[in-house]
C-alpha cells in the first residue's frame, strides 16, 4: 500500500513537471505583457471581481489613481483653507 502512494506521488510530480516548464516560459517574455488578475471587493456583495490587465496596464491605473488622490488631497496638503 504504501509503495502505491509513492508511486502515485512521483507520477504526478512528472505529470505537473511540463506545466512548470511552460509557466518558466511564459515568466521569461517582456514583463509589461504578462497578465496579473487580481480580486477585488464590490460593494453590495460578499464575491469579489476578478479582474485582469497586463503589468503595463497595472502601472498607468495606479499612476491615474495617484494622479486623482493628488488633485484631490493637494490643497489640504498644501495649507489651502476654505474659510
Amino acid at each position: 500500500m504504501r509503495h502505491i502512494t509513492l508511486l502515485s506521488l512521483v507520477l504526478a510530480g512528472i505529470a505537473a513537471m511540463p506545466a512548470t516548464a511552460q509557466q518558466q516560459s511564459q515568466e521569461s517574455e517582456k514583463p509589461e505583457k504578462k497578465i496579473v488578475c487580481k480580486r477585488d471587493a464590490e460593494t453590495g456583495t460578499r464575491f469579489k471581481k476578478k479582474t485582469c490587465h497586463s503589468v503595463a496596464e497595472w502601472d498607468l491605473i495606479s499612476e491615474e489613481n495617484r494622479r486623482a488622490a493628488k488633485e484631490l488631497v493637494g490643497p489640504a496638503v498644501n495649507g489651502a483653507r476654505g474659510n
